[in-house]
């Protein structure tokens, strides 16, 4: 590696990065104990030493650079395996898909923290992706099969391996440091590659039969998107934590916090257009299935309680929660809680993480790049315009409405304005 190449600032960190990724493309190797690495380097007349270890971006093997538990016991937990068979040259040859997710104990030992900001988490970023494996040796960490803006990709693996029989079909490069058409399939889907109205079926064997091999791909790529898609939910799901200010903050219940401005202007609006009457209270099952939401939302006991209170004294009037709703079709439902009411967004939907988790409870915001700061901002900007764009999708295709449209754009819209100009939350009004 040339001078002006080097990007590690001493041959120290050269040495150990370099293990690094060594240690993950020949793991198997390391671990079966069939080849041992070690690295010397140095400048100024010192001299550095440096072994690879193993670096399993799978996490199911320990390792002993890792801090502790996990030098000694596994991160991951293995999900399942998925063998997928590939036919090639009239014969069939098997792939074999593997997943795997980080245990519950990633947050317990975070404790408060978030679990991204740990050591261990900082590395599980280093090792985002898919691993894909020939003859039990790493060609890539292939990231395309990311979501890039969001810090939660660290906490799943996912590892393909293949026979060298199917080197022309994944698109092996001669120096078997790519997979180039697996990592072409990892953004295209059948109906990208479909010519006029062709089922999915059909564009598989015309792609076959034109000697493209990412015919032969097709149905290897969908089972890893729709088992990736599976294992985020779970991720989603699982542990979820909120960074709300508690106890004695002075920021509780203060500026910046999205309920409590809400909820400053819904008894603004109160005044001069109040709702029409309902219940004083709401009820017993109100208050149960509200407990149900909160507590899928991820709130804290005290903090579920304390909600719960402020809506039956009439201090609460509306509340923000996030649970998976039936489908991912509807972005979000409006509950009444008696006098309250709910607005429930689904974490199903798309624009849901591409908007409301641009920054999340796990991010290591202090780690990311510029760069990678500027994507998330531009994500969840697009997602914004494609919403509305929908909308005005929807107007044009229901054109015998369109005076009811633009009334209730309109209504919205002034809604909407008074809900976003500046208040006071000082104000116990």
């Amino acid at each position: 590696m040339s001078a002006d190449k080097l990007t590690w600032k001493s041959a120290k960190a050269t040495l150990k990065n370099t293990g690094w990724l060594l240690g993950r493309i020949h793991r198997r190797f390391i671990g079966s104990g069939k080849l041992d690495i070690s690295l010397v380097g140095g400048e100024d007349g010192n001299l550095a030493r440096e072994s690879a270890t193993i670096n399993d971006p799978m996490y199911l093997t320990p390792v002993p650079t890792m801090p502790a538990p996990f030098n000694v016991e596994p991160m991951f937990d293995l999900l399942y395996e998925v063998p997928i068979t590939v036919e090639q040259d009239g014969q069939e040859y098997e792939v074999m898909t593997r997943y795997s997710v980080a245990k519950p104990i990633t947050k317990d030992l975070a404790g408060d923290s978030d679990r991204g900001h740990t050591a261990y988490g900082k590395d599980a970023a280093n090792n985002i992706g898919v691993s894909v494996m020939r003859e039990d040796r790493e060609l890539m960490l292939d990231r395309s099969w990311t979501t890039h803006y969001d810090p939660r990709e660290r906490w799943w693996g996912c590892e393909v391996e293949f026979p060298a029989a199917l080197d022309e079909i994944f698109g092996v490069t001669n120096n078997k440091q790519a997979a180039t058409v697996f990592n072409e399939l990892s953004t295209l889907e059948w109906k990208d590659l479909a010519e006029g109205d062709e089922s999915e079926k059909e564009v598989e064997q015309r792609l076959k039969d034109e000697g493209d091999p990412k015919g032969v791909l097709l149905h290897l790529s969908k089972s890893i998107k729709e088992n990736l898609g599976r294992i985020r939910e779970t991720i989603k799901d699982q542990g979820r934590k909120r960074p709300r200010p508690t106890g004695d903050d002075p920021t509780r219940h203060g500026e910046g916090d999205p309920t409590e401005e809400a909820n400053k202007r819904w008894k603004q609006r109160d005044e001069t257009n109040p709702l029409p009457g309902g219940p004083a209270q709401p009820t017993s099952t109100d208050i149960d299935e509200l407990k149900e939401d909160l507590t899928e939302d991820g709130r804290p006991a005290e903090e579920s309680k304390e909600i719960v209170a402020r809506i039956v004294s009439g201090e609460l009037k509306v509340l923000f929660v996030d649970k998976a709703l039936g489908s991912s079709g509807e972005l979000f439902t409006v509950v009444p809680r008696g006098p309250a009411t709910e607005v429930v967004f689904n974490r199903r939907h798309p624009a849901f993480d591409m908007i409301f988790n641009t920054v999340s409870a796990d991010d290591d915001l202090d780690a990311l790049s510029s760069s990678e700061l500027q994507d998330r901002l531009m994500n969840a900007t697009k997602a914004v315009q494609l919403l509305f764009a929908a909308w005005a999708r929807m107007e044009r295709e229901d054109p015998q409405n369109n005076s009811r449209y633009e009334r209730v754009r309109e209504n919205w819209g002034k809604i909407a304005r008074d809900f976003l100009e500046p208040v006071d939350l000082s104000d116990d009004a």
